[in-house]
């Protein structure tokens, strides 16, 4: 991360907050999603530029919209659910990084098809 990155951070909870006050420290533009309304104001209350709750709100359209269709520099999932991984590749730009900060219960298979191509 660094100065002038639009970041996307999936999960509002303690590791993906302070995950989002260290991008803005370093100048970061950051898109906090999280199911939970609270997680969301709290996210505000810290500084997150954009506070997108994915069960109410279009998550990748708002994204799209507002990066001009480029997507994120740098996707982070902190949320360790299989649909926010997916949500990371998604939204990240091409030659764009996705990291995986969370644990999952699971083994995660990850599509790569054609939807997941960047132009």
């Amino acid at each position: 991360m660094r100065k002038g990155n639009i970041i996307a951070i999936l999960g509002a909870g303690a590791i993906g907050l302070c995950t989002m006050i260290a991008a803005k420290q370093l100048g970061a533009t950051t898109f906090m999603s999280d199911p939970v309304d609270f997680k969301l104001n709290k996210a505000k209350q810290l500084g997150a530029d954009f506070a997108i709750n994915p069960k109410t709100q279009d998550l990748s359209k708002i994204v799209k919209d507002l990066t001009q269709n480029k997507g994120v520099d740098v996707a982070i999932d902190c949320a360790g659910a299989p649909m926010s991984l997916m949500d990371c590749i998604n939204l990240v730009k091409k030659d764009g990084t996705v990291v995986v900060t969370a644990l999952f219960k699971k083994n995660v298979k990850i599509d790569s098809g054609p939807s997941h191509k960047r132009t």
